[in-house]
């Protein structure tokens, strides 16, 4: 029986260990490796790999010195990937895994520590960074675009091919095949797919990198390549259909890494900013541990300045989150990160000020109303009721828990979400429907009470306020009006507009014509909201009103103060909670008062009609109030 292998203790603080495997002819071989300590300081060569340990137990046998070392099956695949094919060669690898120590010991631990602090480092240091996706035997998934089965190895192909062609447009070359190249392939469900773009530790991985690597089967693309390339789409976006689609399925996989690339190129000043804008987005990416939301994006917030705590797993994540906003609104000198505090995650113990970025649930803060910055802070209004339905977020009745998160990164999930919906639940699928035209009802009612507005007016404004194009003035009133008035259940007879070109791709339209085809729905073709569905699929004004107010709404309810206001916020806002303009916050906010002193809970910010430019804030300083957010 073949010994176990034993790892030996570093004997520095700030070394590292180094995989030195060995190539073999024989691409199903036992790999053979060897381990030994180095110093950064020393400039060691080796390449790093990024890939995804996929929640697997090491159960693979490698040889590390001649003795026997467990790894799980996809460490075992990305070391046969890039291991050499010759005998005589070996390579230098730098994989987490096995350099290092996962033993559950303390003074182990406490070295584990000290390596998870040094990732940014070792990323940073390496000749490269090799990103290992898959081996190209992964099932092929179904694509709409072209109507047929592509596999991913197709795909990445494919992707090299428009990282080229882009490269072209970009150094003012003639690209005659860019749009034929967008033409060919759909690409929107890849990066669902595929586990490596949904992980949070591999976005320090290759944002610190010199060099990194994409390398799915047979195809190798630059990562800064493929970031190039969405910067240049994103640029084509706005005046070619197809191209807007592309860059959607992009952002499904490179969003965050996008924001960090453009974080470490200086677009803030100060690192406050730049760390809550990636924290914020590490919200979609998945990590075992809710304290991983911090830990696996240490190195690179310390590469931005930002001074935080050394890398501890004794700590509470709560305490771990309040250190972390302590440091950020320390280094950026203000209050702004309060406004991803929503109350949608459910962390115990955590101070309310603090964002849970474990939570995938967020809201959109307000697009209207940036309040500047005051001395002191204030309480405005008390909010006296609540719309009863939540927006846009009673999906999570609906279908399986596993595809919520889908629906929290993308406004509508693919058709075969919903298929599944309509057929294994079909009285439930109208509640997307019911949840608007509730709250729609509730804000009609007293509505100028307050502002001497129009109601529906009102109405629209608050729905819309996280739509930068709509607080700018670009809000078509005539078919939000109509938009509503179908919603409604007022115009089930809207006539399909005869040059609505782009009908077969909507989401909507396809679920209706599902829905016909499908015998077991069929008692959903009587129903009221399928009447209403229809006529809104039936016009692209429609629809797009429908999919901007969805996408504004998420996670929010709509409430009403005691002066008459319509206010929208997350649903944890309750009637009783008040309103509080603070000193340099940009927003009002929701907060929620403790006993009988001037103790609060921060809850959420919100948008007040009617005072989100300043309005409520109070000439006479006697009206000011301090207070303590618990």
């Amino acid at each position: 029986m073949v010994e176990s292998y034993v790892y030996r203790p570093l004997s520095a603080a700030h070394s590292l260990r180094i995989l030195k495997i060995f190539g073999d002819s024989s691409p199903l071989s036992t790999l053979r490796c060897e381990l030994f300590e180095v110093s950064l300081a020393n400039n060691p060569g080796y390449e790093a790999i990024s890939y995804t340990w996929g929640g697997q137990t090491p159960s693979q046998i490698i040889l590390c010195e001649g003795k026997q070392l467990l790894v799980t099956k996809n460490c075992e695949t990305a070391l046969r990937k890039f291991r050499p094919a010759a005998s005589n060669e070996y390579r230098f690898l730098w994989i987490d895994s096995i350099c290092i120590n996962q033993s559950t010991d303390w003074e182990v631990r406490k070295e584990r520590r000290v390596q998870v602090g040094m990732m940014g480092q070792i990323y940073g240091e390496a000749d490269q960074v090799l990103v290992w996706l898959g081996d190209g035997g992964d099932p092929a998934p179904q694509h709409s675009f072209a109507r047929s089965v592509l596999n991913f190895t197709t795909v990445f192909e494919w992707l090299l091919k428009i990282s080229e062609a882009t490269a072209e447009l970009a150094e003012k070359k003639h690209s005659n095949n860019l749009s034929q190249l967008l033409g060919e392939i759909d690409v929107s469900h890849v990066f669902v797919l595929i586990p490596w773009f949904k992980r949070l530790w591999v976005v320090q991985e290759v944002a610190l990198s010199k060099k990194a690597v994409l390398v799915y089967g047979p195809v190798r693309i630059s990562f800064k390549a493929l970031l190039r390339a969405r910067k240049v789409l994103q640029e084509l976006a706005s005046t070619n259909l197809r191209v807007n689609e592309v860059v959607a399925a992009l952002a499904n996989g490179f969003d965050i890494h996008d924001r960090a690339s453009r974080c470490l190129d200086g677009v803030f000043s100060t690192s406050g900013p730049m760390a809550a804008e990636l924290l914020a987005e590490a919200r979609f990416s998945r990590t075992s541990l809710a304290r991983d939301k911090v830990f696996a994006m240490y190195g690179l917030l310390t590469a931005l300045n930002l001074d935080l705590p050394a890398p501890d797993y004794s700590k509470s994540e709560a305490r771990i989150y309040w250190e972390t906003t302590i440091s950020i609104m320390k280094s950026s000198d203000n209050i702004d990160l309060l406004e991803q505090v929503h109350g949608l995650g459910g962390m115990p113990a955590l101070v309310s000020w603090a964002p849970d970025w474990s939570s995938f649930k967020h809201a959109h803060v307000p697009a209207q109303g940036r309040q500047g910055s005051h001395l002191v802070s204030r309480f405005s209004n008390q909010i006296s009721s609540r719309a009863e339905a939540t927006i846009a977020h009673d999906h999570e009745g609906l279908g399986q828990p596993q595809d919520y998160i889908q629906w929290s990164q993308n406004v509508q999930p693919s058709d075969p979400f919903w298929r599944n919906v309509l057929e294994s639940q079909p009285r439930q699928s109208t509640a997307i429907l019911r949840v608007l035209q509730t709250p729609s009802r509730f804000a009609l009612e007293g509505s100028t009470k307050a502002t001497g507005m129009d109601g529906e007016a009102v109405l629209y404004a608050t729905l819309l306020s996280r739509d930068w194009a709509s607080t700018s003035g670009q809000r078509d009133e005539g078919s939000l009006r109509a938009w509503h008035s179908a919603l409604l259940g007022n115009a089930a007879a809207t006539p399909m507009p005869a040059d609505d070109r782009h009908l077969d791709v909507s989401w909507m339209h396809g679920t209706m014509e599902h829905i016909r085809n499908t015998p077991q729905l069929s008692q959903l073709l009587d129903t009221p909201e399928f009447g209403i569905f229809e006529a809104i699929s039936r016009s692209s004004k429609l629809r797009n009103q429908h999919d901007r107010v969805v996408a504004c709404s998420s996670y929010q309810t709509l409430f009403r103060t005691h002066r008459g206001r319509l206010g929208m916020a997350p649903y944890t806002t309750q009637p009783g909670d008040e309103i509080a303009i603070f000193s340099g916050g940009r927003l009002p906010m929701v907060v929620r008062r403790e006993g009988e002193g001037n103790h609060f809970r921060l809850i959420t910010p919100a948008y007040v009609h009617g005072i989100m430019d300043g309005e409520a804030w109070p000439e006479d300083e006697s009206t000011r109030q301090d207070f303590i957010l618990l």
